[in-house]
């Protein structure tokens, strides 16, 4: 399945990339490594398939409602996926639990740096939360999701240390409730 899937994909690539240069700033590809898990290799692969159809930009993109699959050493338990991948819990997710490590996003960048590729880390906010929300929840007691849409951070409220609210202040508009 992942061969297809690469297959795919770079198939899709060579159409939107073809060999021959067009003069354009940005030539992107966004992977969603929030919902799939995608190896160092299979994304190493990815950068030398992108560097002959002259892309130059690679946004990885890390969470969704599913998973955040970006290794953290201050927050371990924030790492991982919910073995879903999709809203629909039937489906099942065929890498729980997999995340980048620090060091693989370290290699990666310096093999996109090498090709001349851009490296863009892209993280859902205010929605598509569920999971980091939910692990929030779980470890701090805190409930800093919206009420009215439980994957959403609510970004105008600062949580204190003490369990607290702090309302965030705009120069505009009175101070949030």
């Amino acid at each position: 399945m992942d061969k297809l899937f690469a297959a795919i994909s770079l198939f899709v690539a060579s159409l939107l990339f073809p060999q021959t240069p067009i003069r354009t700033q940005h030539r992107s590809v966004l992977l969603d490594c929030g919902r799939k898990y995608y190896t160092r290799d299979w994304i190493l692969d990815l950068l030398e398939e992108m560097e002959d159809c002259h892309a130059n930009e690679l946004v990885l993109h890390f969470s969704d409602d599913m998973g955040l699959r970006l290794e953290s050493k201050t927050y371990p338990w924030l790492a991982g996926s919910d073995n879903a991948w999709s809203l629909d819990p039937s489906v099942p997710d065929p890498d729980p639990g997999k995340v980048l490590t620090q060091e693989d996003i370290l290699v990666i960048g310096r093999a996109a740096s090498d090709r001349g590729i851009e490296l863009i880390p892209s993280f859902d906010s205010p929605g598509h939360m569920r999971y980091i929300l939910e692990r929030y929840r779980e470890q701090t007691g805190q409930d800093i999701a919206m009420s009215f849409a439980p994957s959403c951070l609510v970004i105008t409220n600062c949580p204190l240390p003490d369990g607290g609210i702090r309302p965030a202040v705009c120069p505009d508009r009175q101070p949030a409730v």
